[in-house]
């Protein structure tokens, strides 16, 4: 669920590519890539094959919502309502997760990365077009 109350289950996203961040307002990694996300997440702005979502590990969404729109980024953050599957969890944050259009890991990255480079678009895009 996110700050607007909203819920997404991961099974309605299927046929869209989906880029999950997990990260804490406390940890600076976390907070030192979200401006690389929000740069590639503007960079597909008109593209719905892909969505964005950035996870609360703080327990505190409210906190981590008005951390997005202090740094006037556009992302959605969403707290969990339900356990992950089984492997899913990280266990240590930052945590990026790409799902393929079937719903399928097709990649993990443990630890900060600058999400603004152009091969991480381009990745994206390929997963958009299989």
């Amino acid at each position: 669920m996110n700050s607007d109350g909203k819920d997404i289950r991961l099974g309605a996203l299927k046929g869209k590519v989906v880029f999950i961040n997990f990260w804490a307002t406390w940890c600076l990694p976390c907070r030192m890539e979200m401006p690389g996300i929000n740069k590639l997440k503007k960079s597909f702005k008109e593209n719905g094959q892909i969505v964005f979502m950035t996870v609360d590990t703080d327990g505190d969404l409210t906190k981590s919502s008005q951390y997005m729109h202090r740094k006037n980024f556009d992302l959605d953050v969403f707290g969990l309502k339900s356990n992950l599957p089984e492997g899913f969890m990280p266990n240590m944050i930052p945590a990026t997760f790409i799902l393929n259009k079937n719903g399928d890991v097709v990649a993990r990255v443990a630890g900060a990365m600058n999400y603004a480079k152009s091969d991480v678009r381009k990745s994206l895009e390929r997963l958009m077009d299989e």
